[in-house]
């Protein structure tokens, strides 16, 4: 923080100042304070010009600056993304069993709890685990906060539409979405694709937009680290 300090009334200075003149030299004071100041050459030399003083701010302003912060607003010239801490929905830090904050890049290098996966039916009988649209959503909230992060659908295309022999639309579509953390201004983008079928083609449209978006989300946001899908566990 940049301090400025005037030493010396220059209202009531007389400059050149006469040595032997007694009640001259009992009217020279500093500002704010009841204190009488020796008038000779030595003190004066001591109080800054008015251009000298300017000229040392700009100085200390621009040695801030090259060391990297802005010393005036206290805040570093660029953001550390995973530096900051990960909050409970009050504001104050989430605590792990050791009662240490935990950092969102810490968070983000964990795995998925099991409670935060689904299962659905896989190829020859197997069962697969993904993460929902929902559960990526509420993880996004958690860690990011609900304010802390936007979904930005860059494009959308529509691959096909066909109608069937039993009058069903056969309907996919294609995205691109950008996932962005606000306040640092990093951001994750990546594609997804979704299909779907139903004799109402509005429905077909909106099931297999909605569904590609989704994708697009899920598959950007994996970038970030494991806790949000970039790991072997699915």
């Amino acid at each position: 923080i940049v301090r400025i300090a005037i030493g010396c009334d220059w209202n009531t200075i007389p400059y050149p100042i006469d040595t032997s003149n007694q009640e001259q030299r009992n009217s020279t004071s500093i500002r704010s304070a009841d204190v009488k100041i020796d008038p000779s050459p030595t003190s004066l030399s001591s109080c800054p010009s008015p251009q000298r003083s300017m000229e040392s701010i700009a100085n200390s302003i621009e040695v801030a600056t090259l060391n990297g912060y802005d010393r005036l607003n206290e805040q570093p010239k660029h953001h550390f993304f995973g530096s900051d801490l990960v909050r409970n929905p009050d504001g104050t830090p989430l605590l792990d069993n050791n009662q240490n904050t935990i950092s969102i890049a810490k968070m983000l290098g964990t795995k998925p709890l099991q409670s935060e996966l689904a299962t659905r039916p896989g190829p020859g009988g197997k069962k697969l685990t993904y993460l929902s649209g929902d559960s990526v959503t509420r993880t996004l909230n958690d860690i990011f906060g609900f304010d802390g992060w936007c979904l930005e659908v860059k494009q959308t295309k529509r691959e096909s539409c066909d109608k069937d022999a039993k009058g069903r639309f056969n309907v996919s579509y294609t995205s691109t979405v950008r996932v962005t953390h606000r306040i640092s201004g990093a951001y994750k983008e990546d594609v997804g694709s979704g299909d779907a079928m139903d004799k109402s083609l509005g429905t077909a449209i909106a099931h297999a937009l909605k569904g590609s978006v989704t994708d697009a989300m899920k598959r950007a946001v994996r970038h970030f680290g494991d806790k949000l899908g970039n790991c072997k566990c699915l």
